[in-house]
């Protein structure tokens, strides 16, 4: 509920303008056409062109406003801080093996690169990582605060620095630790 509030706080501090025209023109239109002429007959559109310009430009107006609105919540979308979750799974059993939780980055397409390079990082600057698949998925927060992204990295095989923690059932983990990234040691559920 709170992602709706934000965007419609965001919506009505970007668009006072557009409201105002909206409040003021509609009604207008509505109240300049003259619906006591309505007749049907071969000169319809001629003589009932003063009712239906009205409304023709109200419904312009309003299929403007939609597009306006659209384009104002994809750029909102945008604005929002960006976090990411890497995940790294074994292939065979999909059993996690190490993951980094809400890291901060900057753009869209920065996802896989940041991702292997936070792998790089966990596994002890292991930049070899084989990988059979990746799955992706991006949500904006409950909050409204900020856009969450997750990779999940299936791997072929584990790498060897973190093996020893995979088979005791634990998992390599960065996490926020004080507005700092360290990296912790988890058991795996």
């Amino acid at each position: 509920m709170a992602k709706k509030t934000k965007f419609w706080k965001y919506l009505i501090n970007e668009s006072e303008l557009v409201g105002i025209l909206l409040i003021v023109f509609v009604p207008v239109s509505f109240l300049l056409s003259n619906w006591d002429s309505f007749e049907f007959n071969k000169n319809f559109l001629t003589q009932t062109w003063n009712i239906f310009e009205p409304i023709v430009g109200s419904i312009t107006l309003g299929v403007a406003i939609v597009l306006y609105v659209a384009n104002l919540r994809e750029a909102w979308e945008e604005d929002l801080p960006k976090l990411l979750t890497a995940e790294f799974r074994c292939n065979d059993d999909g059993s996690l093996i190490m993951r980094a939780d809400n890291v901060p980055f900057a753009e869209e397409s920065d996802i896989r690169a940041w991702g292997q390079q936070l792998g790089a990082q966990m596994s002890g600057a292991n930049r070899g990582l084989k990988y059979f698949r990746i799955e992706t998925s991006e949500r904006i927060s409950e909050s409204g605060d900020y856009k969450e992204y997750k990779i999940v990295f299936f791997l072929r095989e584990i790498p060897e620095e973190v093996r020893a923690h995979y088979d005791n059932g634990e998992f390599v983990n960065i996490r926020d630790k004080d507005g700092k990234l360290d990296l912790f040691i988890e058991e795996r559920c």
